[in-house]
Order: C-alpha cells, then structure tokens, then sequence
C-alpha cells in the first residue's frame, strides 16, 4: 500500500486551510458558508492511502523487486502513459513486464538487462485519480470558477482537488464551492428502487402513460428550488404539484405582460405616469437583488424572491391599479402610452431574469413578442437593468401616501370602485398628493388611479389633526355607472363617462357598443 502522510505535513495543511479560507461565497448567505466544515475535515484527515488493491482503474505503474523495493521512474512512468493512452488502462494486465521494460527504459531507468521485475497490482485510489481533474480540465491549469457536488464530498472530492494541487506547487484549484444535497421523497426518504419512489428525470420532461410531460423547465425549475441548496431536495407528486402551480402562475404573469404590449410601437411616452415610474423602479430593486442571488448561486432565493415579485408588486399592486387605464384609456393617449410602454421594459426585464432558470419560458415569451424579431438573441442579451428617468418629486413617498388611502378604503372589505372621496390634507400631504391630481375634483386623475375609486376631491386643510396628515371621507356613489368601465362616473343620462366616450369616439365605436348594451 501507498499512504500520503497528510497529517503531520504541516505546511500541506496550513496551506490547505489558508485555500479554503480565501474562498468565494455569497454576500449575503452567511448560513450557507460551509468553508468551516471543509476546514475541519483537512485538519483532521489521517494519512491518505493513495492506492487500492482492485484489478481496474487507473494503475499505478511500480515496478518491484524481488526484495519487495519499488522501481518507479520517469523512463517507465512516460512508456506506461504511452501504452496506455493507445490502448487503454487494461494493458497494464495484459502485456507482459517485457512489454513496459524495453531495453531503452531499462537503460534510461539503470536497470540491468536482465533484472527480474514484476509489476504491481494496485492502482489508484479514484480520489486520487479525480483529484487531479485541475490539471486535466484545461491545458495551462487554470483555477476552476466552481466546482459543484454533493455534501458527502466534503470528505472526498473538495478535498482531494486540494490535497493534489496543493502537493503539486499548483495552489488553489478551484475558487468556489457549491454544495447540491440529495433527492428524498415528499416524506424525506431517499430514493429506493424497493420502495419505489425513485422519480426519473426523463418522467418529468418527457412524461409517461400516467404522467404528461412536464418539460425541461419544469426539471430546472425544481432545480432551483429544491435541488440547489445543501440539505435534502424533495421531490413527489406533492412537490411536482406545487411546482406546476407555481410554473402556471409565472406563465400567466408572462402572459399578460405580452397582451399588455399589443399595439405599442415602442416609442417612448411623451409624459410617464408617477405610478408607472414607480414601478420601474421597484422593478430596478428587483433586478438588482436577483442579480446578487445568482452572484451568490442562491437560485432558490432568486426564484423566489421573483415569484414574491410578481404575485405581490406586479399583479396585485400595479396591474390591478392601471388595468383600467390599459383597457378603458384611448389607445394613442399618453395614459395608454405610459402603461403599455411600462409593461414592455417589465415583462422584458422579469423574462430577460428568469431566462437562467427557465430559458425555454424566456424564449417562447421573446417568441411571441411583438418587438422582438429574434427571441435566441434575447439569451445572450446582458443581465437587464432599468434606466430610472430622474426627477425632482419623491415618487415612492408620493405613490406610498396614495397607497395608503387605498388601504385605507379597502380595509373595510367593500370594493371602493365606485366611491366618490373627499381628502383633506395638510400641507406637506397636499403637496404630495397634488403632483397626482392637479385639478381639485377628478375622475381620471393619478391620484384616482391609485386610490382605486370613481373621482377624488383634493382639499388642503392645514386644521386635519390625523396622525398621517390626511383624512378621508367617503360620500358614497355620486354619479351613475359607465357601461364601459363600470365605474360610477357617468354624469346625467349619458351612457358613458367623458373618459370612455372620448375613447369610443376616438374608434367610431360608440353607436354600436350603445346598441350592444
């Protein structure tokens, strides 16, 4: 047997641990930072024994006397390389000892003619023998970005690549680390071919008899957010449930954002709304924080932190608040303008994100878009940012103030649609309120929008004694509904309010919706 003596070569381990400690991880994982685990396992590893007694894999090309001492040399290290890369490992148990130690490499290695050797029958341990991947993956021996495996590697491969580089006068061979855990079962059970929950990936992809096939995107989806981390990934049909409601409701985000750009040229608009700036910018935030997670190979926070973003700010803040404007507004206002060329820089930005996980969705999203001619080069396009427009108001305190009158309204339960407010603000909520509502009473104001109601009356009140520096009165529906945009703004008999019939004659399309009605 061979043995590397690890444990008393003290400059191997203080070198080992000084590697590790340098290593790469997330700014913002510190629970996922396992280089102390790798630490202990190289402070504490015994001697390495570096051969095995198998009668395959890789030998180790010794030569023995028949005293039992060991001939290795350059000269027979580089004909058993020779042989072996023209025909195989197995040569070494297939020809003879006269086939390795021709008369020149027994020259070259100071043996007599006709000394009696024999070779060895160990070869090397496969640690050993993957260990020197580093030096195999690319011809000047660069250092690895990343190296990916399971947890059990930490005492096999992690160290391995480390022990032999670092013998080798190489270094670190790898600047990062990210460690997968292992497949269980929806009860936390590892696979087992008798208890019959082992899931293969092709059943999830290409489906079976009893299953439809889920895609590539699915698997990758489950990847990110199951198989990524170190502990267990869970997979079953409870998981694989989950996962199809969660893949539905990015598709249906998706979705919508498409149908949300037809008809728009992709000019930009002469006046973007508050609320549409808003977004972009809580879209940059966004951006910003997924970039990081897959800085820091935290694909489970990152798809999640999108799904959270898309449930949360996209459906139920910004596309309940400006659906009205992108169905009932003209279509060549700068209204309709602004959302529509709101909803082209998001639904770009959250497919151009999600395209690491989900490069299929991306694509066929890209597809399908009407500004988009070639959807492969979207993939290749750089992580997306948002270019915020500059501006002199504080339009998260602006839109957060209106954000808090809707709540306000809504958290009685009543649907405030058709309400007809009063707000009556001091000056420094007046101030903010006016940069959505210009005039004092409005049916098609910012401030309407936001507030989710049928018009809004802005007063200033410097007397109002709230804590948040508004009050609010509801005085109830005050006009008939519009039988375009159901809200309770239409004034006298006519069937519409003046937004809608604006916009019905701007098609030509009112006599004939008066008729449908």
């Amino acid at each position: 047997m061979i043995f590397k003596e690890i444990k008393n070569d003290a400059d191997l381990i203080i070198e080992g641990t000084e590697i590790v400690n340098k290593l790469q991880r997330g700014s913002n994982r510190q629970e996922s930072d396992r280089r102390s685990s790798l630490t202990a396992y190289l402070t504490k590893r015994p001697s390495w024994c570096i051969s095995r007694q198998r009668v395959w894999g890789v030998p180790i090309p010794a030569f023995y006397r028949e005293d039992g001492s060991s001939v290795v040399t350059d000269a027979i290290v580089n004909r058993v390389a020779d042989l072996v890369e023209r025909h195989g490992t197995d040569c070494w148990w297939t020809m003879d000892t006269d086939d390795f130690l021709t008369a020149d490499v027994r020259q070259r290695s100071g043996l007599a003619p006709d000394e009696k050797l024999t070779k060895g029958n160990d070869i090397m341990d496969v640690w050993l023998d993957s260990g020197v991947a580093w030096h195999c993956a690319s011809d000047d021996d660069a250092v690895a970005d990343l190296v990916v495996e399971g947890d059990d590697q930490f005492r096999g491969w992690f160290q391995s690549l480390l022990w032999t580089s670092v013998a080798a006068d190489h270094g670190a061979p790898y600047r990062r680390v990210l460690v997968h855990g292992f497949c269980v079962d929806d009860d936390e059970r590892k696979m087992s071919k008798s208890i019959g929950n082992v899931i293969d990936p092709d059943m999830i992809t290409d489906g079976t008899l009893k299953q439809p096939a889920l895609g590539a995107d699915f698997l990758r989806l489950w990847v990110a957010s199951h198989g990524s981390e170190s502990n267990r990934a869970k997979i079953g049909p409870n998981v694989i449930a989950d996962l199809q409601v969660r893949l539905a409701q990015i598709r249906s985000s998706l979705r919508f954002l498409l149908g949300g750009v037809e008809g728009y040229d992709g000019r930009a608009p002469r006046h973007r709304r508050l609320i549409d700036m808003y977004m972009l910018l809580l879209l940059d935030r966004h951006l910003s924080s997924v970039r990081r997670r897959y800085e820091d190979l935290a694909f489970r926070a990152a798809i999640n932190e999108s799904c959270q973003f898309m449930s949360s700010q996209l459906s139920a803040f910004y596309i309940a608040t400006v659906k009205d404007r992108l169905y009932c507004h003209p279509r060549s206002s700068d209204a309709q303008q602004s959302v529509k060329a709101t909803l082209d820089v998001v639904g770009r930005a959250l497919a151009g994100s999600l395209a690491p996980m989900l490069p299929h969705l991306a694509v066929e999203f890209f597809h399908h878009h009407p500004l988009v001619s070639d959807a492969g080069a979207m993939l290749r396009e750089p992580f997306p940012s948002v270019d915020i427009e500059p501006t002199a108001v504080d339009i998260q305190r602006i839109v957060e103030t209106a954000r808090s009158i809707n709540r306000q309204l809504v958290s009685g339960g009543d649907d405030p649609t058709s309400f007809s407010i009063s707000v009556r603000a001091n000056s420094e909520v007046y101030a903010l309120l006016s940069a959505l509502q210009a005039e004092p009473t409005s049916i098609d104001s910012e401030l309407v929008e936001l507030c989710g109601v049928s018009a809004v009356t802005l007063e200033h009140d410097e007397t109002v004694q709230s804590d948040c520096g508004y009050q609010v009165l509801n005085s109830g529906p005050q006009f008939g509904h519009c039988r375009r945009c159901r809200k309770k703004n239409r004034i006298a008999n006519d069937p519409f309010c003046s937004r809608c019939a604006k916009a019905l004659d701007t098609l030509g399309e009112t006599a004939l919706l008066e008729r449908k009605m």
